[in-house]
């Protein structure tokens, strides 16, 4: 089978859908947008472009692809002044909006977030693992 960008926003939710899949066309890079909408939320406890699903619920394609698309995306306030540096860039990065900039899962792994957690993995293993 393959993966297509209307596959990605039928499967997925748009929210974690990353810019490039907006505008129909789905890369390696776009499942790390998706991550960095994750590691926001998690982090956070909201979306980087929605305080809610409710809110996002409520709005057109055309609303949430634009938001995507061309929204800042704020790392300020009281969620986000107890974050280290290290915390908001790796999700900076991964929230990168061009595809050809935005870290990779094997970057990602060795970003200093990781590190300052003693949790960086070996990313021969990891990459070994996920092969598998």
């Amino acid at each position: 089978m393959q993966i297509t960008a209307n596959y990605i926003i039928q499967q997925s939710h748009t929210a974690y859908a990353a810019p490039e899949v907006h505008l129909g066309h789905y890369e390696l890079p776009s499942d790390m947008w998706a991550l960095g909408i994750t590691m926001f939320q998690l982090v956070t406890g909201q979306l980087p472009f929605w305080a809610s699903y409710r809110e996002l619920e409520s709005l057109e394609w055309e609303q949430l692809t634009r938001a995507v698309l061309m929204q800042e995306i704020e790392y300020v306030g009281e969620r986000w002044e107890s974050m280290s540096p290290a915390c908001k860039d790796l999700c900076s990065r991964l929230l990168d909006r061009d595809p050809a900039t935005r870290i990779t899962a094997v970057e990602a792994l060795q970003h200093q977030w990781f590190a300052d957690w003693n949790c960086t993995p070996n990313t021969n293993e990891v990459c070994t693992a996920v092969a598998v």
